[in-house]
């Protein structure tokens, strides 16, 4: 009889019900599990039956969560096997994410399954995945639906969903699930990444029967009575997803993990390997990446065309290694899908801008240090340049109904989003390299200092 594939879990003794249901899965998909509440040799020591667990595993399996980052146990098993990676040059740890936490940066730099929340069935069949691809087993069971046929998962309960629509009795019933699937498409549509799976849930009795909570990582954002609102009922279900799709959009990058990197990435090997081959890692690590590709959807820059962002990382100078000016470079690549958006395909753009006083004082204020650029402006000075934008975009939003675009330089146009963004969360701001060509841009106004002084 072949041997079956070994695995070692390492978890935090916080979350060893998921960590012995997880363990019943693999179980189930013919591997080998290591779970220390089950094996304890004989004569052994605790700590011994570790080091003989992880040694005599093919793999570790790391269970991520706030406390086993936290924990120098887990941190112990999986780094014994780090000596072993560099020996064999086989890949022997892999991470598994149970919720949102950091991932230590080792850990980081590889692809990981996601079993968060709702997302289990499809992070579990990832795992196993990852396994077979690495071990060449063939007798291990991979589901072929997105629900995983194993009958201890029907137990499982999950503690943490990423994004949940909690709502009043009268509402629960208005959610069918081609509403939420045409949400995330609309979502991936706008950001170019797929999000996780939306849950909605009837809140507890006492819940008012016309309120909704939106809650990301079952940290409440947003309170909605639709009574105050003066909603009616056959128009609920569609301000509540708008309000779940600004929530949502809001906090796009947190749902772009380094995964997602990955999957984007796996679609251009197919057809340019070449460009991968010289982009990641050989051009930027994974962590990189994932950095430029939050800081553009950040900005609600979509990241679909992720050969035109490859190709814009590849051919930026060697001596640009900071991510926020790296993001730049790939805005200058994705010029037309910018121009494309902003001008809503008049070619017409109006536009703010800031006086050479103004770029000035901004440009000579940002420093740089070995974690990064900062801005070092004096508070005062930071309020007289708020004043001054503030009192040019109030002038055009009360005679236009809708604030311009802001213009300026390349190299301080993220510091000056920052800036602008503490007030005015809803403005753009552009460099000129952002906008392809044809684009004619008419200025409006420019943003002096000595106008608020």
């Amino acid at each position: 009889m072949t041997q079956r594939t070994q695995v070692f879990l390492s978890y935090s003794s916080a979350d060893a019900k998921l960590a012995r249901q997880l363990a019943l899965d693999l179980q189930c998909a013919n591997l080998d599990v290591w779970l220390d509440q089950w094996r304890l040799g004989v004569g052994e020591t605790f700590e011994q039956s570790l080091e003989h667990g992880v040694d005599s595993a093919q793999f570790v399996i790391v269970l991520l969560s706030k406390n086993s980052v936290a924990s120098t146990w887990v941190e112990f098993e999986w780094r014994r096997k780090v000596h072993h990676e560099a020996l064999t040059e086989h890949r022997s740890i892999i991470p598994v994410r149970a919720e949102i936490c950091d991932i230590p940066d080792f850990l980081a730099e590889r692809s990981y399954a996601d079993i968060a929340g709702g997302s289990y069935p499809l992070g579990f069949k990832h795992l196993l995945e990852i396994i077979v691809h690495y071990s060449n087993d063939s007798s291990i069971t991979i589901p072929q639906t997105t629900i995983p046929e194993i009958s201890a998962l029907k137990h499982l309960e999950q503690a943490v969903y990423p994004i949940e629509l909690i709502v009043g009795h009268q509402l629960i019933a208005l959610f069918e699930p081609e509403l939420l699937t045409a949400l995330q498409g609309s979502l991936q549509s706008t950001f170019g990444f797929a999000f996780p799976t939306i849950r909605v849930v009837e809140g507890a009795s006492d819940m008012p029967p016309m309120m909704a909570q939106i809650s990301i990582e079952e940290v409440p954002e947003l309170v909605i009575d639709l009574e105050d609102e003066k909603a009616p009922l056959q128009n609920a279900a569609e301000y509540l997803l708008g309000a779940l799709h600004y929530v949502i959009g809001k906090m796009a990058s947190l749902f772009l993990t380094i995964d997602s990197a990955r999957l984007l990435v796996d679609k251009v090997k197919k057809t340019d390997p070449d460009l991968v081959c010289d982009t990641v890692p050989r051009r930027v690590s994974w962590i990189e990446l994932t950095d430029i590709l939050q800081r553009l959807v950040t900005e609600r820059v979509s990241v679909a065309d992720i050969t035109r962002i490859l190709q814009a990382i590849k051919h930026s100078p060697d001596n640009l290694q900071d991510t926020s000016l790296l993001t730049e470079a790939v805005r200058h690549g994705l010029s037309q899908q910018i121009s494309d958006k902003v001008t809503q395909g008049t070619g017409l753009l109006k536009v703010l801008t800031l006086s050479a006083e103004v770029e000035t004082l901004i440009s000579d204020s940002i420093q740089s240090s070995p974690t990064g650029r900062y801005v070092n402006l004096h508070p005062q000075l930071v309020q007289h340049i708020l004043a001054a934008i503030r009192q040019q975009l109030n002038l055009y939003e009360q005679r236009d109904k809708q604030l311009p675009i802001v213009l300026t330089l390349s190299p301080i146009r993220r510091t000056v989003a920052n800036l602008i963004q503490l007030e005015f969360e809803q403005v753009q701001v552009l460099s000129r390299e952002d906008l392809s060509p044809q684009v004619s841009v008419q200025v409006l106004g420019e943003v002096c200092l000595g106008a608020s002084l």
